[in-house]
């Protein structure tokens, strides 16, 4: 009988830390949301899935035109290797 206490007690005590767990990774979840919304309207952009309907009818997305600017500066990048890298 003192087994099955002993079983029981731990069933509870585990059943306790999951939902201890679960609410806590739910809140972290919702924290990290909110502080992403109010982030994204400080700055004044719409977010990741809000659209311009004028970058609808450009046919390209923004990021595509974004990472055009970015290879044409790759050439004069400094070089992030060690002098001794072969």
């Amino acid at each position: 009988m003192v087994l099955m206490d002993d079983l029981i007690h731990v069933a509870w005590l585990l059943a306790g830390i999951l939902v201890a767990f679960t609410v806590v990774m739910t809140m972290v979840a919702y924290t990290v949301l909110a502080e992403r919304r109010v982030l994204g309207f400080i700055q004044g952009r719409l977010g990741p899935n809000r659209v311009y309907s004028v970058r609808l009818l450009s046919g390209a997305g923004h990021r595509h035109d974004c990472r055009a600017d970015d290879d044409r500066g790759l050439p004069f990048r400094a070089r992030d290797t060690p002098a001794n890298y072969q």
